[in-house]
């Protein structure tokens, strides 16, 4: 008897904090004066890529009986977490030659991809050879 066995675990995270602010401090109101326009923009881009594979083989013989066994088995845990933010906060901001944006942009992918082979082989053979001799003689003296 033949046992095979593989397998592959894989725990994956991301979990990030994005901000882009304007924001007063403990001392009051901040002020932002442009000319141009005035743009407050966080972005997250995050990529998880989690590619596993696992592969067993068994093989094996035997004069009567083969008895071969695979196992094979992949797991994969992926989290894609975390927080984005884009304020104006307790300020003032004036632009006298374009507009104010505030933009929050979240483009995360997560990729996932588990490959599993089981291979079993086996054989039996029996043989058997007999082989009878004899010799009768009947006669009449």
């Amino acid at each position: 008897m033949n046992i095979a066995g593989a397998g592959v675990v894989a725990f994956n995270q991301i979990n990030n904090a994005v901000e882009a602010s304007i924001e007063g401090d403990l001392a009051g109101r901040s002020t932002v004066k442009a000319e141009d326009g005035v743009t407050v923009d966080a972005e997250n881009r995050a990529h998880l890529l989690s590619q596993l594979g696992a592969v067993t083989v068994s093989a094996g013989g035997a004069g009567a009986l083969s008895v071969n066994v695979t196992v094979s088995a992949t797991y994969a845990d992926n989290t894609l977490g975390g927080s984005l933010l884009a304020n104006i906060d307790d300020s003032t901001v004036d632009s006298s030659g374009g507009n104010v944006t505030v933009d929050a942009d979240a483009e995360n992918t997560l990729e996932a991809y588990g490959q599993s082979v089981g291979v079993s082989v086996g054989g039996a053979a029996g043989v058997s050879i007999n082989l009878a001799v004899s010799a009768v003689l009947a006669a009449i003296p």
